[in-house]
C-alpha cells in the first residue's frame, strides 16, 4: 500500500471515530481529530498531485513511518478508548507525511528574465 492508499485507510478510521455516538462534538478531543483529519486530507490531496515514487530509497524511511502509524491507527479503531492514542498518531502520521511533501516539493523554475531588460541593457524592438 502506498502512502496515499494509507492516509484513506486512515481517514476512515478517523471519521468511523468521529461518528460514535458517544464521541460528542464538544468534546476537545473530537475536535482536534476533527482538525488532523482536514490536515490530512489536504495533504493527501497534494501527494495525490505528486510524481513521488514512494519506492526510491530516499523516501523509504518515511513511508515506513507511514505505515506504522497507520497500523497503530487502525488498530485503534475498535477500542473508544483509544481515542487519545488515535490523536497522537495521527499527529505523527500528519509529522511524517509534512516531512515526506517538504523533500517532494520542487523549487519552480524561475521564471525568464524581464524579455525587455538584459543584463546587457534594454532590447530594442
Amino acid at each position: 500500500m502506498n502512502p496515499v492508499q494509507m492516509v484513506g485507510t486512515v481517514l476512515t478510521t478517523i471519521d468511523t471515530t468521529l461518528s460514535r455516538s458517544d464521541f460528542v462534538r464538544s468534546d476537545p478531543e473530537w475536535q482536534q481529530l476533527y482538525a488532523l483529519r482536514k490536515h490530512l486530507d489536504d495533504q493527501q490531496r497534494e501527494l495525490v498531485v505528486s510524481t513521488v515514487n514512494f519506492e526510491n530509497d530516499r523516501y523509504k524511511p518515511l513511508v515506513e513511518q507511514i505505515s506504522a502509524a497507520n497500523t497503530q491507527i487502525t488498530s485503534f479503531i475498535d477500542n473508544p478508548s483509544q481515542v487519545a492514542n488515535v490523536v497522537h498518531e495521527s499527529a505523527r502520521l500528519a509529522a511524517s507525511l509534512d516531512e515526506l511533501l517538504r523533500l517532494t516539493y520542487i523549487e519552480p523554475e524561475p521564471k525568464d528574465k524581464d524579455p525587455i531588460t538584459t543584463k546587457k541593457g534594454p532590447r530594442r524592438p
